[in-house]
Protein backbone atom coordinates (compact mmCIF):
# COMPACT_ATOMS: atom_id res chain seq x y z
CA UNK A 1 0.00 0.00 0.00
CA UNK A 2 1.72 3.22 -0.92
CA UNK A 3 1.12 6.06 1.62
CA UNK A 4 0.64 10.31 0.56
CA UNK A 5 3.98 11.41 1.88
CA UNK A 6 3.47 15.65 2.51
CA UNK A 7 6.47 17.19 3.48
CA UNK A 8 8.62 19.64 1.63
CA UNK A 9 12.26 20.82 2.40
CA UNK A 10 14.31 24.03 1.15
CA UNK A 11 17.42 21.94 -0.40
CA UNK A 12 20.75 24.37 -1.62
CA UNK A 13 23.37 21.17 -1.42
CA UNK A 14 25.32 23.48 -4.74
CA UNK A 15 25.60 26.93 -2.76
CA UNK A 16 25.59 25.24 0.49
CA UNK A 17 26.79 22.11 0.79
CA UNK A 18 26.25 19.60 3.58
CA UNK A 19 24.64 22.53 5.50
CA UNK A 20 22.09 22.83 2.63
CA UNK A 21 20.48 19.69 2.66
CA UNK A 22 19.89 19.40 6.39
CA UNK A 23 16.92 20.35 6.49
CA UNK A 24 16.02 17.72 3.63
CA UNK A 25 17.91 15.52 5.80
CA UNK A 26 15.45 16.02 8.52
CA UNK A 27 12.24 15.90 6.85
CA UNK A 28 13.11 12.27 5.22
CA UNK A 29 14.04 11.21 8.88
CA UNK A 30 10.70 12.45 10.43
CA UNK A 31 9.00 11.06 7.28
CA UNK A 32 10.27 7.69 7.84
CA UNK A 33 9.80 7.49 11.66
CA UNK A 34 5.97 8.95 11.34
CA UNK A 35 5.36 6.42 8.24
CA UNK A 36 7.28 3.71 8.51
CA UNK A 37 9.60 2.28 6.01
CA UNK A 38 8.66 -0.57 3.99
CA UNK A 39 12.55 -0.10 1.60
CA UNK A 40 13.20 -3.29 -0.86
CA UNK A 41 16.01 -2.84 -3.89
CA UNK A 42 14.83 -3.12 -7.68
CA UNK A 43 16.89 -6.48 -7.88
CA UNK A 44 18.51 -8.89 -5.75
CA UNK A 45 22.55 -8.24 -5.81
CA UNK A 46 23.33 -11.55 -7.08
CA UNK A 47 21.94 -11.36 -10.49
CA UNK A 48 24.58 -10.74 -13.62
CA UNK A 49 25.12 -6.80 -14.24
CA UNK A 50 23.29 -7.43 -17.50
CA UNK A 51 20.47 -8.92 -15.71
CA UNK A 52 20.22 -5.97 -13.49
CA UNK A 53 20.61 -3.70 -16.02
CA UNK A 54 17.75 -5.58 -18.01
CA UNK A 55 15.52 -4.74 -14.81
CA UNK A 56 16.44 -1.06 -14.29
CA UNK A 57 15.80 -0.47 -18.21
CA UNK A 58 12.18 -2.43 -18.41
CA UNK A 59 10.73 -1.52 -14.76
CA UNK A 60 12.26 2.29 -13.97
CA UNK A 61 12.41 3.77 -17.80
CA UNK A 62 9.71 1.65 -19.57
CA UNK A 63 12.62 0.14 -22.44
CA UNK A 64 11.43 -2.86 -24.82
CA UNK A 65 15.10 -4.01 -24.79
CA UNK A 66 18.73 -3.49 -24.06
CA UNK A 67 21.90 -3.11 -26.35
CA UNK A 68 25.44 -3.54 -25.66
CA UNK A 69 28.30 -2.51 -27.40
CA UNK A 70 31.22 -4.53 -28.11
CA UNK A 71 33.31 -2.11 -25.43
CA UNK A 72 30.50 -2.47 -23.12
CA UNK A 73 30.36 -6.29 -23.05
CA UNK A 74 34.17 -6.00 -22.48
CA UNK A 75 33.81 -3.65 -19.76
CA UNK A 76 31.29 -5.77 -17.96
CA UNK A 77 33.09 -9.17 -18.71
CA UNK A 78 35.85 -7.65 -16.45
CA UNK A 79 34.32 -6.14 -13.84
CA UNK A 80 32.74 -9.51 -13.31
CA UNK A 81 36.16 -11.05 -13.68
CA UNK A 82 37.13 -9.15 -10.93
CA UNK A 83 34.18 -10.29 -8.73
CA UNK A 84 32.60 -6.94 -8.44
CA UNK A 85 29.02 -8.52 -10.00
CA UNK A 86 27.52 -8.20 -6.64
CA UNK A 87 27.62 -4.48 -6.64
CA UNK A 88 24.61 -2.00 -7.53
CA UNK A 89 24.29 -0.33 -10.93
CA UNK A 90 24.46 3.39 -11.39
CA UNK A 91 23.08 4.25 -15.00
CA UNK A 92 24.57 7.42 -16.24
CA UNK A 93 22.70 9.01 -19.47
CA UNK A 94 20.61 11.80 -20.64
CA UNK A 95 18.41 13.51 -17.58
CA UNK A 96 15.78 14.67 -20.71
CA UNK A 97 14.35 12.15 -21.53
CA UNK A 98 13.48 8.47 -20.05
CA UNK A 99 15.32 6.83 -22.95
CA UNK A 100 19.25 7.34 -23.24
CA UNK A 101 18.14 9.63 -26.50
CA UNK A 102 17.46 13.13 -24.85
CA UNK A 103 15.26 14.11 -27.86
CA UNK A 104 12.76 11.44 -27.11
CA UNK A 105 10.73 13.54 -24.87
CA UNK A 106 8.17 12.58 -22.92
CA UNK A 107 7.47 8.18 -21.76
CA UNK A 108 8.66 7.19 -24.83
CA UNK A 109 7.49 4.17 -25.83
CA UNK A 110 9.08 0.94 -27.54
CA UNK A 111 12.26 1.86 -27.22
CA UNK A 112 16.14 0.38 -26.59
CA UNK A 113 18.79 1.59 -24.21
CA UNK A 114 22.54 1.09 -25.89
CA UNK A 115 24.75 0.45 -23.19
CA UNK A 116 28.22 1.73 -24.58
CA UNK A 117 30.31 1.19 -21.41
CA UNK A 118 30.33 0.07 -17.91
CA UNK A 119 33.07 0.39 -14.72
CA UNK A 120 33.51 -0.38 -11.45
CA UNK A 121 33.68 2.29 -8.78
CA UNK A 122 35.31 0.41 -5.70
CA UNK A 123 35.44 2.87 -3.32
CA UNK A 124 31.56 4.04 -3.97
CA UNK A 125 31.08 0.62 -3.51
CA UNK A 126 28.72 0.57 -7.54
CA UNK A 127 28.60 -0.23 -10.91
CA UNK A 128 28.17 2.58 -13.42
CA UNK A 129 27.20 2.45 -17.08
CA UNK A 130 27.18 4.99 -19.60
CA UNK A 131 24.22 4.68 -21.94
CA UNK A 132 23.63 6.69 -25.20
CA UNK A 133 25.56 10.04 -26.44
CA UNK A 134 26.61 10.85 -22.61
CA UNK A 135 30.05 12.41 -21.84
CA UNK A 136 31.54 12.21 -18.45
CA UNK A 137 33.88 14.87 -17.28
CA UNK A 138 38.11 13.59 -16.80
CA UNK A 139 38.55 13.07 -13.54
CA UNK A 140 35.35 12.98 -12.13
CA UNK A 141 34.24 11.49 -8.91
CA UNK A 142 34.04 8.23 -10.66
CA UNK A 143 37.33 8.19 -12.27
CA UNK A 144 38.68 9.52 -9.35
CA UNK A 145 37.44 6.85 -7.10
CA UNK A 146 38.92 4.12 -8.52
Amino acid sequence: MRRAVRAAAVCDGFNQGGAGVEELARAVMKTVAENGASFRTLYPLELTVQEKMEIVAKKMYGASRVAYERKALASIKGIEKLGFNDLPICVAKTPASLSDIAELRGVPKDFTITVNEGEAVRRGRLIVLLCGSIVTMPDCACAAAN
